[in-house]
Parts: structure tokens; C-alpha cells; sequence
């Protein structure tokens, strides 16, 4: 067993056992090896769930019964393999299965593409955990093979795990090519963001994604930032320049005469035609009480009343 690593599944995934060579793991999965057992060195056991453990770090809501799971496939690949050269083509085989379920058989779930995101995501942080360019690459390229798919498909609070798992690529893979995906998402970056801030949840990583996004959308590139617009085209033969602010403010954000939701108006604003029409119903008022009480015999009124109501006496 000494030209092999014992990749030891457990009780909770079937008690099975992988035996990957070790020309396999030095060449594409360099880390690998850090995970080994340290009671079981001289064997090299690793056991698959504290790989598990370490992926799940990195997709919490993903339960860890599910990353075993996929974990198990790819190991059953691994074990397979004669050649390096067979390698390359069999993972980017399995990882397109996936999404080939997801397209073709809609029926098996409610919405989405579950399958391929799940293994997905759990193929990159193990990709990121044992620095393997191989599973990298390979995932990339599958990515932007189904990304309409992805786009179209995938609920909006779904798309966070393939953005986390975009980014774990970052040191491995080319970032023109990983830039061009992370670009075809932003299409839909405002319900991504949307779903982001009402989860109620903080995330530097996501907050790092977003603002990625953000200057990718809005073609801010070379140094520019968002309160600062390009003054005008500059090749890149030429010397720089420091740029020159060009600030813009919000726009005023339009308000009717009325509050929203409750039609009144506003506290202490009163038209003038109200006004008006205010004091004639008090001073109405004031004349009809005066004319009543004549009617009931209380007197007459005083001359200034009587002037106001147009009394000139008895005749």
C-alpha cells in the first residue's frame, strides 16, 4: 500500500475505502496529503469526513452528509484512473453529468439546477483545499459551457453559491477566464445584491463579490471609481494622468404633495384656499348663533353685531 493513499469513507458513507495513487496526488492534488491521519501516517489515511468538515467550512448550509457524498464520486473517479491523461476528460465528464440531469430530467426537482450545484460547489472548495489546478480549470470550463443555463435557471439566492465558488478559483485558475464568468453573472446582479441585504447576514467575502460586480457593470476598470467618470478616451501609449473628479449627485428623489401611505398633508401645511374658506365657515357660524338667539328672544344684538349682519332696526 505504500504507492497509495487509503481515502477512508466511514460508517456514514458505507465503510468504503478509495485507494488513489500516489502519482495522482502529488501531481494534481498537492495538498491532499496534509489531511492524512496523522495515527495512520505509514498507511497515508485520510479520512473523508474530516475533508467533509472542510468543505463544509466553506458552504455552510450545505449539509455534510451531501459534500460526503460527492466527495465519494469524485474518489471513485480518482481510483479508476490508469493514466494522467484520462484524468482530465473524466472529471470534466462527471461534472457536465451533473448538470445534463438537471437540463434534461426537469421533473426530478422543484426549480433550479441542484445537482450540478452541488457538485459544483463542493468540487471547488476541495479544489481550493488541495490547490488543484486540474479540478479548477475543469471546473471553468464547465461553467462557462452551461452558463445560460446557470443564468436563466437558477434562483436568485442560489446564485451566491456559484459566485463563493467562483471565487475560490481565483488563485488557481486564469483570471481573465474567471472574470469572464463572474461577468456573465452580472446580468442579474441587483437581485443578487437584493437577496443579499434582506438575508440579514454580513459576509466580506460576498461584500468583496458584489463590489467586484459592481465595477465590472458599470465598466470601471483602470482606476476609476464610482464618483469619478471617465473625462474623456486616453490611449494606453499615453503617460498618465491623475483624474480629474467629475462628481454627480443623486438625482432628487420625486415627492407629491402628499405623504405615502396615508393621503393627508404634510404637518403644518394648510392652503391658502382652505384658509380662506376656513374663517368664512367661522365667521358663518358666529352670525347663524346670533340669529338664533334673536329668534329665541334673548335680545337684540349689540350695534357692531347688528352692523355685521346687515340689522338697521325696526322700522
Amino acid at each position: 500500500m505504500s504507492g497509495y493513499f487509503n481515502i477512508n469513507a466511514g460508517p456514514r458513507w458505507g465503510n468504503r475505502r478509495y485507494l488513489i495513487p500516489e502519482y495522482v496526488v502529488f501531481d494534481f492534488f498537492p495538498n491532499l496529503p496534509k489531511f492524512v491521519n496523522t495515527l495512520r501516517r505509514r498507511a497515508k489515511e485520510i479520512e473523508l469526513g474530516d475533508l467533509a468538515d472542510k468543505v463544509n467550512c466553506h458552504f455552510p448550509t450545505i449539509n455534510s452528509q451531501r459534500i460526503g457524498v460527492e466527495l465519494r464520486k469524485f474518489f471513485s473517479l480518482l481510483k479508476n484512473q490508469r493514466t494522467p491523461q484520462d484524468l482530465d476528460p473524466s472529471i470534466s465528464t462527471h461534472i457536465q453529468h451533473s448538470f445534463n440531469k438537471d437540463l434534461n430530467f426537469p421533473g426530478r426537482h422543484s426549480f433550479g439546477l441542484p445537482s450540478a450545484r452541488y457538485t459544483f460547489t463542493v468540487f471547488a472548495a476541495f479544489a481550493y483545499e488541495t490547490t488543484s489546478t486540474l479540478l479548477a480549470e475543469a471546473l471553468l470550463s464547465t461553467f462557462w459551457n452551461n452558463r445560460h443555463a446557470i443564468r436563466d435557471q437558477e434562483p436568485d439566492h442560489k446564485l451566491l453559491f456559484w459566485l463563493t465558488a467562483l471565487d475560490l478559483l481565483r488563485h488557481l485558475v486564469n483570471h481573465h477566464d474567471l472574470n469572464k464568468c463572474i461577468r456573465f453573472l452580472s446580468n442579474r446582479h441587483h437581485h443578487i445584491r437584493h437577496h443579499y441585504r434582506t438575508s440579514g447576514r454580513f459576509d466580506p467575502q460576498m461584500e468583496r463579490l458584489l463590489d467586484k460586480m459592481d465595477r465590472m457593470l458599470q465598466e470601471m476598470d483602470r482606476g476609476r471609481a464610482f464618483d469619478r467618470a471617465l473625462a474623456y478616451p486616453r490611449a494606453r501609449t499615453l503617460p498618465p494622468v491623475r483624474p480629474v473628479p467629475m462628481l454627480m449627485p443623486a438625482p432628487v428623489p420625486w415627492a407629491s404633495a402628499y405623504s405615502s401611505p396615508v393621503v393627508r398633508p404634510y404637518d403644518g401645511w394648510v392652503p391658502e384656499a382652505e384658509m380662506d374658506e376656513m374663517k368664512q365657515r367661522i365667521e358663518d357660524l358666529e352670525i347663524n348663533q346670533q340669529v338664533q338667539g334673536m329668534q329665541l328672544g334673548l335680545g337684540p344684538p349689540s350695534p357692531m353685531d347688528a352692523l355685521a349682519l346687515g340689522w338697521h332696526g325696526l322700522d
